[in-house]
């Protein structure tokens, strides 16, 4: 038995395409995950933050508020004073 276009491939090349199927099944998914996490993010107050270090790139950082709840990026902090981006008291009341 065998499945049309699939018939004179090798073990492995079938594998590997096996491997690429669930390879975009997975980035199909992330998509989903995403979305979802945009719309959940939508919906928070986000009462209250932390400082963090947000990434933006490899590489590529900042000190920003970040929503408790959600871990949204809620903004870079300007000119912070680094006692206080390192002890993380910043705070939203």
């Amino acid at each position: 038995m065998s499945i049309e276009g699939f018939e004179n491939m090798t073990s492995e090349e079938l594998a590997l395409t096996v491997i690429r199927c669930e390879v975009n099944g997975l980035y199909d998914v992330i998509k989903v995950a995403n979305a979802d996490l945009d719309a959940l993010r939508e919906k928070c107050t986000h009462p209250h933050w932390r400082v963090a270090e947000y990434s933006w790139a490899p590489g590529h950082t900042f000190p920003a508020r970040v929503c408790d709840y959600c871990d949204k990026c809620l903004g870079q902090i300007e000119d912070p004073k680094p006692s206080v981006i390192t002890a993380t008291i910043y705070r939203s009341t």
